[in-house]
């Protein structure tokens, strides 16, 4: 069993669209003080809200966010990564997380780190191609006042 946080995979949490990064503040906090190095990056969809451009961004932005993060820690840093996905956040992982950033694939070439898992908790998953839209339906709660 790993004792050194060295040892540990860096956690990654991807969050879903109707919380304020906050809500995971205390999550984050008791994963590091377990010793699991853990980053929640920040989703363009879910902050800058007085941005002019706010109401242009979208599932894209946010999967080149996340994308660009674990680029980061696993490409320069080399670093294995743990990919936490909550509701929303599956599909933004699943749009960000490509073959080339899996540990196996990049053990395979030779190269460190890498993503070693997803875990996916109450998190969207569809196949490619389809949306929440489509696959569910529109929410009969949609009237916000």
């Amino acid at each position: 069993m790993a004792t050194q946080s060295q040892d540990l995979p860096t956690i990654v949490l991807i969050q879903g669209s109707f919380q304020l990064p906050q809500v995971y503040e205390k999550l984050v906090d008791l994963l590091g003080s377990r010793g699991y190095p853990t980053i929640h990056p920040k989703l363009p969809t879910c902050t800058g809200l007085e941005s002019s451009d706010f109401p242009q961004r979208s599932l894209t932005e946010d999967a080149a966010a996340i994308h660009a993060k674990l680029a980061q820690l696993i490409e320069q840093e080399g670093k294995t990564v743990f990919v936490v996905l909550h509701s929303y956040g599956g599909l933004v992982g699943s749009e960000a997380i490509g073959e080339e950033l899996a540990w196996i694939s990049r053990k395979a070439q030779g190269q460190p780190g890498g993503v070693i898992h997803l875990f996916f908790f109450c998190a969207f998953i569809l196949d490619e191609g389809q949306s929440v839209l489509g696959t569910f339906g529109e929410s009969p709660d949609t009237d916000v006042h």
